[in-house]
């Protein structure tokens, strides 16, 4: 089972890389990036999505009785990053 998500950055200092690939290669303004680093520090630092997907993916492979991994659309690992890595007949989105 492969988990998607939109993504997010662990580090803040990721930021401008992940909007730039958010906004499909445009250079965000610098008073976007320091508007989104504010929110990021507002609620700790970093975005709960990563472990929140992460705790998902665990809880599912106990359920399922199968591997799951996870990517982000967005941002590391992407998809094509992670697919190499899956040894299976068959993936399940």
């Amino acid at each position: 089972v492969l988990l998607i998500t939109h993504g997010t950055v662990a580090d803040l200092a990721d930021l401008p890389a992940f909007v730039k690939n958010i906004r499909r290669g445009a250079e965000p303004p610098p008073e976007l990036i320091r508007e989104l680093r504010h929110r990021y520090e507002v609620i700790g630092g970093s975005s709960p999505l990563g472990t929140i997907t992460e705790s998902l993916a665990t809880k599912l492979a106990a359920k399922l009785g199968l591997t799951v991994k996870t990517c982000m659309r967005l941002w590391r690992p992407y998809p094509e990053d992670v697919l190499p890595t899956l040894d299976a007949d068959r993936i399940v989105v």
